[in-house]
């Protein structure tokens, strides 16, 4: 039996254009990687200093925990600026530090399997990658351990491999020209510095083009942000690609509203909340 299409399609040009216009409305994003970025300086730093040094190791354990941290970070604020709203990073960032296990779990298998798929033919590690691509924004944005948020980014991504592989060829020639810009400033000493601050707008750029595709096509679309598109925000649920679809209103009025994991009272507009710092 055929499986049933999650979300709605789209053009890699699409995303890659408006990805880069809410990053370029919200500079301040770019912030976020600025965290896992720091450990990694100092640690080169201490590497250039002697030959081997275990505060290399260190913080580059540091450097990969705020990484994971940082990733998962890009879902809560990019929802939070397609509905016209700003989530601080501290917030972002304490949001995805309670999914750490989650996050972590489903990293360490999706790195598994695209090996896996990779050694074996090459191909399958491709299709592994872009089905898996979108694990992070599920897991924050639907409240989803490891394993349901890796079924939920396969469930979306399935479809559209082909575009999503698109959008990842796009990162990886970017990726090529930073590593060739960076060797050459890079000359007379200072290389690892020097490409470490060019990749952090790079891996924020990434971050929230994945989290705008699954956020604006994926099962709980926002639309497009309103400073980037002219129009305004859509409903939730609505997707950029189903305007008509309006989910039942909500009879609970705004003032009541409480945490269905915690039940701790909820701000009116707040999306995640402040007591479990889970979504709602």
């Amino acid at each position: 039996m055929k499986n049933a299409t999650v979300g709605t399609r789209f053009s890699a040009v699409e995303v890659i254009s408006k990805g880069t216009d809410l990053l370029k409305a919200n500079p301040s994003i770019i912030l976020i990687q600025a965290v896992p970025a720091i450990p990694a300086l100092i640690g080169d730093l201490a590497g250039s200093a002697a030959l081997f040094s275990p505060l290399v190791v260190v913080f580059s354990i540091i450097s990969a925990i705020l990484g994971l941290i940082a990733s998962g970070a890009y879902a809560p604020v990019v929802n939070e600026a397609l509905s016209g709203q700003r989530l601080t990073i501290a917030e972002a960032l304490g949001h995805a530090g309670r999914r750490f296990w989650s996050l972590l779990g489903a990293a360490v298998l999706v790195v598994i399997i695209v090996a896996l798929g990779t050694i074996a033919f090459v191909v399958p590690g491709i299709i592994f990658a872009t089905w898996y691509a979108y694990t992070a924004p599920a897991i924050m944005l639907e409240n989803k351990g490891a394993l349901d948020g890796m079924s939920a980014s396969r469930a979306f991504g399935r479809d559209k491999k082909v575009n999503t592989f698109l959008v990842f060829l796009v990162f990886f020639v970017v990726y090529v020209v930073i590593s060739i810009i960076g060797a050459v400033l890079s000359i007379g000493g200072g290389g690892r510095i020097i490409s470490t601050l060019l990749e952090v707008p790079l891996a924020a750029w990434t971050s929230v083009i994945l989290a705008y595709i699954y956020i604006a096509h994926g099962p709980m679309g926002t639309g497009t942000p309103a400073s980037t598109s002219g129009a305004p925000s859509l409903t939730p649920g609505q997707g950029v690609d189903n305007p008509t679809f309006t989910p039942a209103p909500v009879s609970t009025p705004a003032s009541s509203r409480v945490c269905s994991s915690c039940g701790a009272p909820l701000k009116p507009d707040s999306k995640f909340c402040s007591s479990c710092g889970k979504p709602v």
